[in-house]
């Protein structure tokens, strides 16, 4: 019996497209700022998303800040057992995770893109 093609899962459709010079250099640049491979940028990009470039150095510096939250947590998590500080942990836990989210969403998330023709 002889057996049908099938092609194969994911991402099997090839497409080519044509740039001059300045415009191969523009979707180069704007993937290596991205930390996207160009496919990548192209494929976020038509589902109606903006990439954030690479953080900066305030991205290193919120980081550094989650880092001292995360080593206080685990000094509280050491006394965990007296009341006054599980509250003063459970308070700085969500402290943690409220800046994690806020870092995450500033930082890293793609933004939605407003383009009409989505």
């Amino acid at each position: 019996m002889k057996q049908r093609y099938r092609e194969p899962q994911g991402r099997g459709i090839r497409k080519t497209f044509r740039f001059n010079r300045a415009e191969a250099q523009d979707l180069e640049k704007k993937a290596k700022k991205a930390c996207l491979s160009q496919s990548d940028l192209i494929r976020m990009l038509l589902k109606g998303y903006v990439p954030p470039e690479k953080p900066g150095e305030e991205f290193y510096d919120k980081l550094a800040e989650m880092r001292s939250i995360g080593d206080q947590l685990e000094r509280m998590a050491l006394h965990v057992n007296d009341p006054d500080t599980a509250k003063r942990f459970e308070e700085e836990a969500k402290r943690w995770y409220k800046f994690q989210s806020e870092v995450e969403k500033e930082f890293i998330r793609p933004k939605r893109s407003d383009l009409k023709w989505q």
